[in-house]
């Protein structure tokens, strides 16, 4: 028996069609239902608001979104939350939708960003960004999952290596989120 050598061609060709193959093979991917919201906190107040799951998580034009006081009472903060959460949607990453919504994004960020300074009464990003934290918060399975972020830029954040968040059952009180709200917030803004 004598075995054809291949080409590099023909073995890249070989080796494009089987990984095109277990693609074709492979169950699809499932998606829990979930919900997300993120809580900021600036000098001057707190900003809750809904998140649109995308494939990618962005800031939901339609959704929920509300300015408090930084110094609010823990169980308005949860209440306010929760509500964040219940605003929250899932669409399919293949709906025309989705592109829109990640088109908006883009568009509507300086725009919010502006807003929000103009709320606060600065002028420069750098005054505005000064003590910011941020919170996600997630609900999945009957669990509310609150993590804080390592705000890096303007807008953007990292995880924060080893932190694992706080969880807490999806029936819990206001008071309770807001109190885990708050201290996610803590150690972002000490993440600094």
């Amino acid at each position: 028996m004598t075995r054809k050598v291949l080409t590099e061609d023909e073995y890249r060709a070989m080796m494009r069609e089987r990984r095109a193959e277990e693609r074709r093979n492979r169950p699809p991917r499932v998606i829990l239902p979930q919900k997300h919201a993120e809580v900021s906190v600036y000098r001057q107040f707190l900003h809750i608001e809904s998140v649109v799951h995308v494939g990618a998580l962005l800031s939901d034009p339609e959704g929920y979104s509300d300015y408090l006081d930084p110094n609010v009472d823990h169980a308005i903060l949860g209440a306010s939350t929760r509500a964040a959460l219940n605003a929250s949607r899932m669409i399919d990453p293949k709906e025309p939708l989705a592109d829109e919504i990640a088109v908006t994004n883009l568009e509507r960020f300086d725009t919010l960003e502006a807003e929000m300074m103009a709320r606060a009464g600065v002028k420069t990003f750098r005054t505005f960004y000064r003590d910011w934290g941020i919170a996600s918060v997630q609900s999945m399975e009957g669990q509310i999952t609150l993590v804080a972020r390592e705000p890096i830029s303007r807008g953007g954040w990292n995880g924060i290596r080893g932190h694992e968040g706080i969880t807490l059952p999806e029936d819990a009180s206001d008071t309770e989120i807001g109190a885990a709200v708050r201290t996610e917030l803590a150690i972002s803004r000490a993440a600094r």
